[in-house]
């Protein structure tokens, strides 16, 4: 499947955070942060969540983001996640899209 799968695959939002299912907060840095309006947002966190599927509900949720994802990483406790490393309730991650100095 294609990253960000296309919209239609995905969950729809979700307007409230029922007992069972968590929230965590994500980071957004440079053009990310630009793009959504904000630096931090918080999403819900399924059981069995991982670095992907934070990313893929990031794109729901914001979809001016969803180009910008693909090239992104995840980094969660100063280092980076691969794709399936587990994303829990309550953590707190960081998605830090390409950078290029001189």
């Amino acid at each position: 499947m294609p990253f960000p799968p296309p919209r239609d695959t995905l969950l729809p939002p979700i307007p409230f955070t029922p007992p069972w299912l968590g929230r965590g907060t994500v980071r957004l840095f440079a053009i990310l942060a630009e793009k959504a309006g904000v630096d931090r947002v918080s999403v819900p966190i399924p059981p069995g969540a991982t670095a992907r599927s934070v990313l893929e509900r990031l794109a729901w949720q914001h979809p001016a983001l969803a180009a910008f994802l693909p090239s992104c990483r995840v980094a969660k406790d100063d280092r980076f996640l691969a794709a399936d490393d587990p994303v829990r309730p309550g953590e707190e991650v960081s998605v830090i899209p390409p950078v290029s100095g001189g």
